[in-house]
């Protein structure tokens, strides 16, 4: 085929194209129109349930009905000690998100500004720590961003006479988990209340933090995150963020302070001898400083090999008063003193003037104060430590899973913004089951969130030229179909552009082939 027939059909085809619907072409790969609504396609429900499979849900919401909501959840009335005053004023609700990308979806919300929020609920079967794991699920939108706040759930503890009216501060819990950041500290709380078997008495044991942490645009990109905690009867944790190992571990190892106490302790009574010398290296108490030694040298001399230069003028002043200074029409000698003209530099003095004193320099002579030189002590005995002794309190729990069982979770939080959403929170023992309550609510809601904030960005960067146009054309700005036959129109011509200049470049290509191969 002939290089000029080549372009005769790369043209025609060109022309074609840019007849053709470019719009729909973009539809088929991004699955968007550049005109189209960014609140989600309406064609997806979110689940209103737990998925079907194997494996026990002791307790799932989804917040689509506000009635149900408050039947199910209380508020708590707890007070400050001392006064009747609420404790917890801050207010909550069944809403939908800021951003509605579904038509069925709705969330809790947390709508005061620095005030105190409580509510809780009870689980719809206590989770009793044997031999099934606990794993636990939840969706947060900081919708507004978050600088200073949390968005943890507490675990409460099954005990005698569980209050959820006076759910609290003080509350006892068996875990707390989430989010939580103030200023540029990020944090994902993991914390359990773990219960000494020897006094009775309970301490809390928190995750040592990982190395990187919880990364802070969590809290200011406005999307909605997925935290998930797994806890194993083998001891062994698990903690995802948004279906990504955030960090693995063991209950005996990975929390501070520590499970089990040290065997060993030191005795506080144990005081070190007066004569247990520690000191590695001593002055020499041999060396004796040498007669030439002289002390009182001073650091800097005056150079004698400095000579006045040439022009100084030893009896003029280096100021003078300015001979052109007028006193003020308004100075009033009674009141402002006698009138004296500013100072200005001698113009005389080019070389300088005044009494010439020569430059300050390192004194070759001086020697600083004399020490001892530094010698290995012969006396040294080491670095002295406290004999050990049996920790009276030592208790060795290797199954530290064994929790207080739970028999609810509640959210007692403070934050400094308002609109933080809660959705999608799940208690299960399989982490399968948790997957899949994700793919069918959180997966969706990540999609379509990575949509919107493209298709924003999009507009965003072609919002000038969109802005010139309807101020030159406010009819094209009015009327939708016209502004999607624009999109056409410049898809098109981009794209024919396009291929006219690239196409000769690739005839001239074929045509240097030919030649080549006929040589």
């Amino acid at each position: 085929m002939r290089p000029s027939l080549i372009l005769v059909c790369s043209m025609c085809v060109g022309a074609i194209i840019s007849i053709v619907d470019f719009a729909a072409i973009c539809r088929k790969l991004f699955g968007y129109r550049a005109s189209e609504d960014i609140s989600g396609d309406g064609s997806k429900e979110l689940p209103s349930g737990p998925p079907t499979e194997s494996g026990f849900v002791y307790f799932s919401e989804t917040f689509t009905s506000a009635e149900y909501f408050k039947k199910r959840w209380v508020t708590s009335n707890a007070v400050n000690s001392g006064d009747s005053i609420s404790k917890y004023d801050g207010v909550w609700t069944i809403e939908e998100p800021l951003v509605h990308l579904f038509p069925s979806d709705r969330g809790l919300v947390l709508k005061s500004e620095a005030r105190h929020h409580a509510l809780s609920v009870l689980l719809d079967e206590p989770f009793i720590f044997h031999d099934r794991a606990f794993v636990f699920q939840y969706e947060v939108n900081f919708q507004k961003g978050l600088s200073c706040g949390g968005a943890y759930v507490k675990f409460l503890s099954q005990i005698e006479g569980l209050n959820l009216t006076e759910f609290s501060d003080e509350t006892p819990y068996t875990i707390m988990f989430g989010p939580d950041v103030c200023g540029e500290q990020p944090k994902l709380h993991f914390i359990m209340r773990h219960k000494n078997p020897i006094t009775g008495l309970y301490e809390e044991k928190k995750l040592k933090e990982p190395d990187p942490g919880l990364r802070l645009n969590y809290f200011h990109d406005r999307k909605t995150h997925l935290y998930t905690l797994v806890l194993k009867p083998d001891n062994s944790f698990q903690i995802y963020t948004d279906q990504r190992l955030y960090f693995t571990g063991n209950l005996l190892r990975d929390l501070s302070p520590p499970i089990n106490p040290p065997k060993e302790i030191f005795d506080e009574n144990d005081k070190k001898p007066a004569d247990w010398d520690d000191r590695k290296r001593i002055r020499d108490p041999n060396a004796v400083k040498p007669d030439d030694w002289i002390e009182d040298k001073r650091r800097l001399i005056q150079d004698p090999n400095a000579t006045k230069p040439k022009g100084w003028l030893d009896h003029e002043p280096n100021l003078i008063s300015d001979p052109h200074a007028r006193r003020p029409s308004t100075w009033n000698t009674e009141v402002d003193g006698e009138w004296w003209p500013p100072k200005m530099k001698n113009p005389k003095c080019t070389s300088g003037c005044g009494t010439w004193v020569a430059p300050l320099t390192k004194n070759p002579n001086y020697k600083k104060k004399w020490k001892p030189p530094m010698i290995s002590n012969p006396n040294y005995r080491g670095v002295w430590k406290g004999r050990k002794i049996q920790n009276k309190d030592y208790f060795e729990d290797l199954r530290p899973f064994n929790m207080t069982a739970i028999a609810g979770l509640g959210l007692e939080l403070w934050s400094m913004q308002n609109d933080i959403l809660f959705d999608n929170f799940i208690l299960t023992d399989k982490k399968s089951m948790a997957d899949k309550w994700a793919d069918g609510s959180w997966r969706l809601k990540n999609v379509q969130e990575l949509r919107s904030s493209t298709i924003q960005h999009i507009r965003a960067m072609r919002k000038p030229d969109l802005d010139s146009e309807q101020s030159t054309d406010p009819e094209k700005s009015t009327d939708p179909e016209k502004s999607t036959d624009l999109e056409k129109t410049t898809y098109s011509l981009w794209l024919y552009l396009f291929l006219l200049f690239l196409l000769p470049l690739f005839t001239a290509f074929i045509q240097k082939f030919q030649k080549v191969k006929a040589i």
